[in-house]
């Protein structure tokens, strides 16, 4: 039969005593974040590309409405709020 990692790590937490092994939250993260690295990589390999076609996407709209409407002011606020929004997006992704 086998253990669960949580059984493991509970008995390895009590098998010292009553003593709490000082590397026990150390050695119960680290496959964690070994798992996290690896589908971190993939996820933000396709991430990226998506996300600039988008905001080139959003940048293109805002100039074409600036040629249909003829708007010089209008279409500046507007690209100063595309930035703005993008490199929001840039800096949470």
């Amino acid at each position: 039969m086998q253990r669960s990692n949580a059984a493991l790590l509970c008995q390895a937490a009590f098998q010292t005593g009553n003593k709490m092994d000082p590397n026990l939250l150390s050695n119960a993260l680290t496959p964690i974040a070994n798992a996290v690295g690896q589908w971190q990589t993939a996820v933000f390999a396709l991430g990226y590309p998506i996300f600039w076609m988008m905001a080139f996407i959003e940048l293109a709209i805002v100039f074409a409405l600036m040629i249909i409407n003829r708007d010089l002011p209008g279409m500046i606020n507007d690209l100063v709020r595309s930035v703005i929004g993008i490199s929001v997006a840039y800096i949470l992704f």
